[in-house]
């Protein structure tokens, strides 16, 4: 079997949105043959600080494999394990990080990083307007374009589907019970979304989001054609 293993920084907002992408692009494999992966979110509490974060991933991860209601603690020998950290870039400059450094020592201690610059919600404004879109805007933009662009996806969901009230994509938030339901209808209504935002090459003086690699990778792994899923 592979584990996947998905630490976020965030506690609210990465661990809902990368368990509904997982569960949307699993109803979107294809229906001939088995797939043995078990995809594991684990939440870091956080920023714990950059220089410490590896630390923290693997404490976690040790406490996740200890845990017998995770499928993890029943892994074998024979079993892969792949490693992924997603976090943000806006307090790495105040803290004194150099981010190729940063990027150095996540790629020696086996994971595969996901980076959002400023932050997550770039991402989310991403998925939702364009990277091209995104990137002129400034994170104090952020909010308002992702309240902007949810209400338009709602109005549209009432006039095109009949979607009642309850039915509605509630507010941005990282609350985590609010992020859960944001992204399971967010997804779960625009699975679309998930196939619009290429794997672009970073510059990191731009504002980006890595979280096409994350995407794309998992995509691989049920084997799903981006265009025919699209």
């Amino acid at each position: 079997m592979l584990f996947v293993l998905v630490c976020t920084e965030g506690e609210a907002s990465e661990p809902a949105c990368i368990d509904e992408l997982h569960k949307v692009l699993k109803t979107q494999r294809p229906q001939s043959g088995e797939v043995f992966v078990e995809i594991l979110t684990i939440p870091l509490g956080g920023n714990q600080g950059h220089r410490k974060i590896i630390d923290k991933a693997e404490r976690q991860i040790a406490i996740t494999a200890q845990d017998p209601e995770k499928l993890l603690s029943f892994a074998q020998d024979e079993d892969e394990q792949v490693k992924w950290l997603i976090c943000d870039h806006d307090k790495m400059d105040e803290a004194g990080v150099d981010i190729k450094e940063f990027r150095e020592h996540v790629k020696e201690a086996g994971y595969t990083l996901v980076m959002n610059k400023p932050n997550f919600e770039f991402f989310v404004v991403a998925l939702l307007v364009g990277i091209e879109v995104a990137q002129t805007l400034k994170p104090k933009e952020y909010a308002d374009v992702i309240e902007r662009e949810i209400e338009a996806l709602n109005t549209r969901n009432r006039s095109e589907k009949g979607f009642s009230e309850n039915m509605m994509i509630p507010p941005y938030s990282k609350k985590r019970y609010v992020s859960i339901d944001f992204f399971a209808k967010l997804l779960g209504y625009h699975p679309e979304l998930l196939h619009s935002l290429p794997e672009v090459e970073i510059d990191d003086n731009a504002n980006f989001t890595e979280m096409p690699k994350l995407i794309n990778a998992l995509k691989k792994i049920y084997g799903i054609d981006s265009e025919a899923a699209a």
